[in-house]
């Protein structure tokens, strides 16, 4: 015979339900009262009103737009607004070292003196454009056309936490010319390089691939500090934390899957429902979405990538160090 779960249990499964629930983001619509609208030109303008005074008014709210709907009864209309709340999720910050004082003196000129500081190799190995409008390949999310006439293929993105956009890329990363039977071969997509994006110190005119930081937007600046003879960072919005961050594939107008994988945030496995919560905001179909996490779901996703969705599979080199 099953036993009844005691009270302590399911008092302690009621606490459970109630942190997770606080950890994710809410989305959720509400009719909203604009006075009399007259008709769909007056409702632009008052229903922009209404959004504005409704996020103004709920201050956990992160972002809300009009959803283009509305009804009158006469003298009092209402506006129909969609929004989202973060709630209690925090946002992902990222370590930062200053720069040692081989790379001040050398200006980042000899790759053998540089100490492996990832976040400081943007400005140390490649001259990146630090803006995502610069760049080619790039989907700015903020309507389901976006994604259904997306091509099929892998994609980076961003989901930034000062203007709450989600950005996408097309996946880039398929050269690599010092280790070329690297897993980064196992797939051709070097025709979705930049080819603005290069680097500054070796094989000058080859482009980098984009990372999800330029995503992110602004650009990357460093100032001296002279006491301490060492190179800092002057924080901007590429640097920032973000909602989240990761990689994901589209198939046939629709998202399949969304990973976690992203070196320079490194966000948290939950932080993809906060993607897949913009994607309903925006009323792009979220149902059937795999999410992967980067550690744990290891095995999957490497199937996944394998596919070569978007790019063009190929047999890995051999390296030989003295050719």
């Amino acid at each position: 015979m099953r036993e009844k779960p005691s009270l302590k249990a399911l008092l302690l499964f009621g606490l459970l339900v109630i942190f997770v629930a606080s950890a994710i983001a809410r989305e959720g619509r509400e009719d909203v009262n604009a006075g009399q609208i007259l008709n769909d030109s007056d409702a632009k303008q008052k229903c922009e009103n209404v959004r504005a005074s409704f996020q103004n008014r709920n201050t956990d709210v992160d972002q809300a737009r009009w959803t283009g709907q509305w009804t009158s009864n006469g003298s009092t209309s209402v506006c129909g607004i969609r929004y989202i709340s973060r709630g209690d999720w925090k946002k992902k910050s990222i370590n930062k070292r200053p720069m040692t004082r081989y790379e001040h003196y050398s200006d980042c000129a000899d790759t053998n003196k540089i100490e492996n500081g990832w976040i400081y190799d943007d400005i140390c190995r490649d001259k990146l454009i630090m803006n995502y409008s610069e760049l080619k390949h790039v989907i700015v999310v903020n309507k389901k056309e976006d994604i259904a006439n997306a091509a099929d293929s892998r994609y980076i993105f961003v989901l930034r936490s000062y203007d709450n956009e989600l950005i996408l890329r097309r996946y880039d990363r398929s050269h690599d010319k010092i280790f070329p039977n690297s897993n980064y071969d196992k797939c051709d997509y070097d025709k979705y390089l930049d080819s603005g994006n290069k680097t500054s110190i070796t094989e000058k005119d080859i482009p980098k691939h984009v990372r999800h930081s330029q995503l992110n937007g602004s650009y990357f600046k460093a100032t001296m500090d002279f006491k301490r003879d060492f190179f800092y960072d002057v924080k901007t919005n590429a640097w920032d934390s973000v909602w989240s961050a990761g990689e994901l594939w589209i198939k046939k107008g629709k998202i399949t899957d969304i990973s976690n994988n992203s070196g320079h945030f490194q966000p948290p496995f939950e932080s993809l429902q906060y993607v897949k919560e913009t994607l309903t905001y925006y009323g792009i179909p979220t149902d059937n979405i795999n999410l992967h996490d980067i550690v744990l779901g290891k095995r999957l996703l490497t199937q996944l990538e394998d596919a070569c969705l978007g790019g063009e599979k190929k047999k890995a080199t051999v390296w030989d160090p003295w050719d």
